[in-house]
């Protein structure tokens, strides 16, 4: 179940929204002028995320981020 969710656009982006990604990124021209953040925005910026925690801390913590992100998902 939780594979699943870790791969499911609209979770990653519900992450994001819940984390407040959004607040960090720079949009282009397009992207502002819409007024609204797309989801695929959302949830590449989620994985960008994981990535750079993976890169940084290595495996293990990334993973204990993702367990708890995914856990109330999940059930």
């Amino acid at each position: 179940m939780m594979r699943s969710q870790l791969v499911k656009r609209s979770s990653l982006a519900s992450l994001s929204k819940e984390l407040q990604i959004e607040g960090y990124l720079l949009l282009g021209k397009s992207q502002q002028a819409n007024g609204t953040m797309e989801s695929s925005i959302l949830a590449n910026a989620y994985e960008a995320l994981i990535g750079a925690i993976f890169m940084d801390s290595g495996f293990k913590q990334a993973l204990e981020i993702i367990q708890r992100h995914l856990s109330p998902i999940s059930k």
